[in-house]
């Protein structure tokens, strides 16, 4: 699902770009590139990306809307509130808790505190020892393996 560098290193630290996140979502989750008309897509930034497969079954499937400018950005880096959106929406979870997420960085009307609650309750992702989520902050490979492996043996 995930591999490392050519030189035998995995880089934990390193960032993780949209398109990678999402081919490895899709990949644990198990949802393969299927034949989706081109003109399903709507992005404009991707049709000769790698991604591209992948992206045409994420759009179809709604895990991922992009950007207002009908770009997907696939290699920019993924902050941590859009990755725990993806997740989320590949696993097409009831976001429905009763307990939200404590943070002292966070917006409690941000687009992304459904997931972050969801995804908090359930012990998919947590904060910092500050107390902060840190929602825009880019994610490193160290935290995409965490909270795609912490999905497995969670109750949903």
């Amino acid at each position: 699902v995930i591999s490392g560098y050519g030189d035998g290193s995995f880089g934990p630290n390193s960032y993780v770009s949209r398109a990678e996140f999402l081919k490895i979502v899709m990949e644990v989750i198990e949802i393969k590139p299927t034949e989706v008309p081109d003109d399903e897509l709507f992005f404009i930034d991707v049709e000769n990306h790698w991604i591209y497969p992948y992206l045409k079954s994420a759009r179809f499937e709604n895990i991922i809307q992009g950007y207002g400018d009908n770009t997907f950005r696939p290699d920019k880096e993924i902050n941590r509130a859009e990755a725990v959106k993806i997740l989320l929406e590949a696993l097409k979870v009831d976001l429905a808790v009763d307990t939200p997420a404590i943070y002292n960085d966070i917006d409690r009307d941000a687009w992304y505190m459904d997931y972050l609650n969801f995804a908090t309750a359930k012990g998919i992702v947590n904060g910092y020892g500050d107390g902060t989520f840190r929602p825009g902050s880019n994610m490193s490979r160290a935290e995409a393996v965490k909270i795609v492996y912490m999905i497995f043996g969670v109750d949903f």
